[in-house]
């Protein structure tokens, strides 16, 4: 009896001492926010940060959970939840933090009265930001107990005032699918048990795939959380994902730290290849039609070999080690032929694979270009001309191509990208620069440069179509050297007909943008003069001159998420280019100009 009594009497006293902790931390604002940043290697760049609240160092309610359950047992979530808001909008406009940033939501919110005062929105517009710069998350793991339709109501507040909507942890319960169906979120993020490891459970990534899938075809965004290893982020890459979340790249902090420069070598590498392929066919990467053949081990006897040949149907087998690191091919066509020869069963049946395999054949990186890669193969001796090129990624076997899907594929590159070439300059046409400004519309930095010709039509009509064809090709030859040196090597160039052409590049900085321009202009009006003195000379006599051709460039450089679609994007550089072309015009004649925009987002 007396100790149930002195049992009552603690838990009370814990309790009291619970509620004065939690009135304190409210009272002095005493939550650690800290930011996690959310990383898409489709842009290579931080999309946004996941603001993540923290209560007293020390303290039993340090960790999220027993902080929001504390304050749930004590009436005081909505205080609570309030604060934490307020205080990640505060810290991430005064930390200049970039991009979205992602808010959690007690799902137990939704039932309470305050939700219907829009004190949030208060929180963010006082902050000078607009409730599409807010993403509102709500944690599958939170709804438990929770209906659909319950939580679909919370999400529609919130959509209703301009937020977009996250669905946290999909995978932890089963009934991720009934709240898929329900929220049709913006974000999905894949729980992080599914994440872990999945580039060894070929359950798992399936359903990454079907997750991955089901985005794609809702226009839903699918972010992998929990990614803590270069392999799962590797893999989830090689499935599809753009957006990631985890401590491979960085661990929760205030202010937030940089990412792990392994991780944005990872992306950079592997990403900016794959965006390139779309179209460019001398960047497509080998890997993306390499056959996922099994390997097997260099123990295996060569009857073994033969069992497998003929149940599997394979052409040739890869031997590779426990580590998965390739150690040699054999094709079938040269171990028939070896079987075949006088006493060859009796002599190699029983042996090794690893003694009678190919210990040098072709090996090739996942992303080495597909075209380089062909040339690579065909030049091998003509004995070995049709083996299989290993495909390996991260330095483990990965897959083999067949020189045939080889040829067939590279030629299929070739035709589809030169149907898209303009037939005078050879730079990519109006398709290839629609699809390269589409991903600049999603990008968080980068520029884009139209250039333009002054006084093209005249020399045209003046000179004749040869010379202005000349001069087109001129300019298409001094755009494809000149822009990736100083625009950089990913710099794209097409040509948008006539003489328009257009650069587009991931350079952010607008003095380098500006100082990279002026640098072209004076490379473009050079190579006009070197080519237009010889008519000057010969015409020098002649009344009249040859008309000058100068350049206009008209330059926007920024954050292009600012801008709605593609024509709003036609509106500002329309504008851009009417300042640049006004510039060019001088009681003197016409001289070259830039002008530059910049886009903030």
């Amino acid at each position: 009896m007396i100790s149930s009594i002195v049992e009552m009497w603690q838990e009370e006293r814990a309790f009291r001492q619970e509620r004065a902790l939690l009135e304190e931390i409210l009272e002095k604002r005493s939550i650690r926010t800290l930011f996690q940043p959310i990383y898409s290697s489709k842009y290579l760049a931080v999309m946004g940060y996941e603001a993540l609240s923290r209560g007293p160092v020390g303290t039993h309610v340090e960790k999220p959970l027993q902080l929001f359950e504390a304050a749930r047992n004590h009436g005081l979530l909505w205080d609570l939840d309030y604060l934490c808001r307020a205080l990640a909008i505060e810290r991430f406009k005064a930390l200049g933090l970039k991009g979205k940033l992602f808010l959690n939501v007690d799902v137990h919110l939704g039932r309470d009265a305050s939700m219907a005062r829009g004190l949030t929105l208060d929180l963010v517009r006082g902050a000078g930001m607009s409730p599409s710069d807010v993403v509102i998350e709500v944690t599958e793991r939170s709804s438990e107990g929770f209906f659909g339709e319950e939580i679909r109501r919370l999400m529609d507040h919130y959509r209703s005032q301009g937020y977009m909507v996250a669905l946290d942890d999909i995978g932890s319960q089963h009934s991720s699918l009934n709240l898929l169906l329900a929220v049709r979120p913006d974000y999905v993020k894949v729980e992080r048990s599914i994440v872990r490891n999945l580039h060894r459970d070929r359950f798992k990534e399936s359903i990454c795939r079907a997750l991955l899938d089901i985005g794609r075809s809702n226009g839903i965004e699918v972010v992998a959380e929990g990614v803590e290893t270069e392999e799962e982020a590797d893999k989830l890459m090689e499935m599809g994902f753009h957006l990631f979340q985890g401590y491979y790249l960085a661990q929760p902090q205030e202010p937030p730290v940089k990412l792990n420069p392994y991780a944005e070598e990872l992306f950079k590498r592997r990403s900016f290849a794959m965006r390139i392929a779309q179209n460019d066919p001398f960047g497509f990467p080998v890997g993306e039609i390499a056959m996922k053949d099994s390997g097997i081990p260099p123990h295996m006897t060569c009857a073994e070999v033969r069992g497998v040949f003929a149940r599997e149907g394979y052409m040739g087998l890869v031997v590779v080690d426990e580590e998965g690191l390739p150690l040699g091919l054999v094709m079938r066509s040269r171990f028939d032929q070896m079987l075949a020869r006088p006493y060859g069963q009796e002599i190699f049946l029983r042996r090794p694979v690893e003694s009678i395999m190919d210990r040098h054949p072709l090996v090739v990186d996942y992303y080495a270009p597909l075209i380089e890669v062909s040339m690579m193969a065909t030049r091998r001796d003509e004995d070995r001309i049709y083996d299989y090129v290993v495909v390996t990624r991260g330095g483990r076997y990965y897959g083999v191509v067949s020189v045939r899907r080889l040829l067939e594929r590279t030629a299929e590159l070739q035709r589809d990208y030169a149907r898209n070439l303009n037939p005078l300059s050879g730079l990519p046409g109006n398709a290839l620069i629609e699809a390269r400004i589409r991903l600049l519309l999603e990008s968080p930095g980068g520029s884009v440069m139209y250039v333009d010709l002054n006084g093209f039509k005249e020399l045209n009509d003046r000179l004749g179509f040869k010379v202005g064809d000349e001069i087109i090709s001129l300019t298409a030859e001094v755009l494809r050297d000149r822009a990736p040196e100083l625009f950089g090597e990913d710099a794209f160039v097409g040509h948008v007909g006539g003489d328009d052409f257009v650069v587009v590049s991931r350079a952010t900085d607008e003095p380098s943008v500006r100082e990279a321009s002026l640098a072209l202009i004076s490379a473009l009006e050079s190579a006009f003069r070197e080519r237009l003195r010889p008519l000057e000379l010969r015409c020098s006599g002649e009344e009249g001159s040859v008309p000058a051709v100068t350049v206009s460039v008209a330059a926007l450089v920024g954050d292009f998420r600012s801008l709605r679609d593609s024509e709003e994007l036609s509106m500002e550089v329309a504008s851009v280019k009417m300042e640049a072309k006004r510039a060019s015009r001088t009681p003197s004649g016409r001289v070259s100009s830039l002008s530059i925009k910049v886009l903030r987002g």
